[in-house]
């Protein structure tokens, strides 16, 4: 209804804007069809920003429907509307000026939405306007006689109009009226006076819905009275309904205003409290049911409370609570209030065994078989979903023994999964076993979950008939009883294969750089291989990951790669190179990153490449880094290269050999090179040189 309103309200504002744009525009019509008339730049002026203002009104007419506030802008415009016509027609010649007559037309607006008072308020400016055209136009001797016309038409206009807007509004506040009492009536229970069921279960989503969203407590009643049928049958239906308009009358007058009271049922009312705990819901249940057992004209209650709770925020769950609660209240001797406890809910789980009255019985059972039958239904929801679902579901008890399984899962073992119910735990796919024992026995031991386990046989993913999976087990509680492990297992394969054609594109383009760049400098061919290899070896040294060690391989397989820009005979050239040409090779290092930055490697070998030349102190380049300004990766990379360089014959000097190389880095390590970085490439020659003799002999 509300939206309904404010599309009529989006309706009117733009006509009205509308209206007041075709009266701009004629006007400026008008102005332009009599150029010679007094005032008409001035006219014009006004003319145009009356125009500009009435399509931006027109553009925000949606914004303005929403405002509280509506109908009075609405009057405000129109009357200001009036009062600058007025002031046009003065400017334009006074009583003579066909504006004049299009002040009327505000007025006719109002009359189609505004209250009679708006609309003889803009009736009084319309009239003010004329009779102020008229006293103030200097070329008219006795403006009384011009403006009794002028005031005849106009008063005769705004009389129907005035009269139309009243048995408008009479006929709208008629229709309201109706409307309400229809509104009421689908809402009320006419024998109580109380809501209806309709009404209360509107109420209790909207209230269930703003609980969960601020954290809100939210209690409910539910209130039977004691008996009913055989109060009916002793005093007759009259007194009967008579009596449940009383308990109506006196839920009302214990409840709060901001409370709901309805009538649910035959003789069955319920209460719902927002902003309720449940002790609070409590007190007003008990003072509920006490107040009913001293008034003699009423009959006794018996009441059920609870809470939302917040593992289970359900209108059904609360319900059903507060509805079990009310029973547990008859079953205590009626005439009390029960609150809904977790105990409570547990013996109602349960099939009633001893004797109770008919009534109650039956209502009982009602409420047991209605209990089942949900649970019936949310397993076989559940067991539809893990049935059907693609990761793979197993529960094993805690005797290692598979008590279910679904399909795929069982597919792992090439067996149907009715086959395996009951086997051993080992049967749950021979190359799924080895790797879940482990996880199995510590979910037993620490009763917490094990997460993201992957498995899978490294050697055959690249074939057809290698797999990898990601398993989860997790502990499975009833009553703080662990009764044994649930196992979700997820095929990632396909993901592992994608991975490892990653990885294999990855090297490829590495290989193909690496080859670009040793072409075009002969005397260096196997250099970066050679540090890519010593790189590795320090990395492993230093105890960097696999993940770590590949990323620095790859660069240091192509940290030169800059060099394809410059020209070779300055590489391949014998003898040392001038200053100029030795700022030409240096570089090589930026124009490296230049062309490595916009690959998307999984590590920084585009940052690593740009700084393999700089130094722990600031003498490298190109940047003149320091410290630890420069990746561990190009530290290892740099000191590579200065083993490999120094120690390889060139065209301009030939080799100084290893030890010479030693020597420089412990010369400069913890100074231009990083000391971690130094003792481990002198461990791993003295590894390889200590090896060499070993493999000769």
């Amino acid at each position: 209804m509300q939206a309904s309103g404010e599309r009529f309200w989006h309706a009117h504002v733009a006509l009205g804007f509308a209206i007041l744009a075709g009266e701009a525009g004629a006007a400026i019509g008008y102005f332009a069809a009599s150029p010679t008339g007094p005032s008409r730049v001035t006219l014009e002026i006004i003319a145009a920003g009356v125009a500009a203002l009435a399509v931006l009104g027109v553009l925000l007419s949606g914004r303005i429907s929403r405002l509280s506030w509506r109908e009075t802008f609405v009057t405000t415009t129109s009357v200001t509307s009036t009062f600058v016509l007025a002031l046009c027609a003065h400017l334009d010649g006074g009583l003579e000026s066909p504006l004049l007559y299009l002040s009327v037309l505000p007025v006719v607006y109002l009359a189609l939405t505004a209250s009679p008072k708006s609309v003889s308020l803009a009736g009084a400016a319309s009239i003010a306007s004329v009779v102020g055209v008229g006293l103030s136009d200097p070329r008219i001797r006795i403006p009384q006689e011009s403006l009794l016309m002028l005031m005849a038409i106009v008063i005769g206009t705004l009389v129907l109009v005035i009269g139309s807007s009243i048995h408008r509004h009479r006929l709208h506040t008629a229709h309201a009226a109706v409307m309400a009492e229809l509104f009421r009536r689908s809402q009320t229970d006419d024998l109580t006076g109380c809501s209806n069921y309709r009404a209360f279960e509107e109420r209790l989503a909207d209230e269930i819905d703003r609980a969960i969203r601020y954290g809100r407590p939210l209690s409910l009643i539910v209130c039977d009275v004691d008996q009913f049928r055989a109060y009916n049958d002793r005093y007759g239906h009259d007194r009967g309904d008579a009596a449940l308009a009383a308990v109506g009358a006196h839920l009302r007058s214990c409840s709060r205003s901001s409370d709901l009271v309805a009538r649910i049922g035959g003789d069955e009312f319920a209460v719902l409290l927002p902003e309720t705990s449940l002790d609070e819901a409590a007190v007003v249940a008990r003072r509920t049911t006490d107040g009913a057992a001293q008034d003699c004209a009423l009959p006794t209650i018996s009441a059920g409370v609870t809470a939302l709770r917040a593992d289970q925020p359900s209108a059904r769950r609360l319900f059903r609570d507060a509805d079990q609660a009310m029973y547990a209240a008859k079953k205590a001797g009626r005439n009390r209030a029960v609150v809904a406890t977790d105990e409570l809910r547990r013996r109602c789980a349960v099939v009633p065994t001893e004797p109770t009255a008919d009534e109650d019985r039956r209502r009982d059972a009602d409420a047991y078989e209605q209990l089942q039958r949900e649970g019936a239904e949310t397993e076989m929801l559940l067991g539809m979903l893990v049935q059907e679902s693609a990761v793979g579901f197993a529960f094993i008890d805690g005797d290692g023994r598979l008590l279910r399984i679904n399909d795929a899962l069982a597919h792992l073992s090439k067996r149907r999964a009715s086959a395996q119910v009951g086997l051993p735990i080992e049967q749950l796919g021979p190359r799924l076993w080895p790797y879940l024992r482990a996880a199995y026995e510590e979910v037993l031991a620490t009763g917490c979950a094990v997460r993201n386990v992957e498995i899978g046989q490294e050697e055959l993913l690249d074939a057809s008939t290698g797999q990898a999976w990601l398993a989860t087990l997790f502990p499975v509680h009833v009553a703080d009883q662990l009764l044994g492990v649930g196992v979700a297992v997820v095929d990632i394969t396909d993901r592992k294969r994608l991975e490892r054609s990653a990885e294999a594109l990855t090297e490829s383009v590495i290989q193909a750089l690496a080859a670009a760049s040793e072409a075009r400098d002969p005397y260096t061919a196997g250099h970066q291989r050679r540090v890519s290899d010593i790189s590795t070896d320090i990395a492993t040294r230093l105890g960097l990951s696999a993940h770590e060690i590949k990323g620095i391989a790859l660069a240091a397989a192509i940290h030169d790669i800059g060099k394809v820009a410059i020209p070779a005979e300055i590489l391949s050239r014998p003898g040392r190179l001038t200053e100029p040409e030795m700022q030409l090779v240096r570089t090589h290092a930026e124009v490296g990153y230049t062309i490595l930055r916009d690959i998307e490697f999984p590590w920084p070998v585009a940052q690593m490449v740009r700084q393999h030349h700089e130094r722990l102190d600031g003498s490298g380049y190109p940047f003149g880094l320091h410290g630890d300004e420069i990746l561990l990766g190009s530290r290892i990379v740099a000191v590579a290269d200065v083993v490999e360089a120094m120690s390889a014959h060139r065209p301009y000097r030939p080799s100084v050999g290893v030890g010479h190389a030693l020597d420089h880095l412990r010369a400069g390590r913890g100074i231009t090179f990083d000391a971690a970085v130094v003792d481990a490439c002198v461990d791993v020659v003295n590894s390889s040189e200590a090896q060499a003799p070993r493999d000769a002999a």
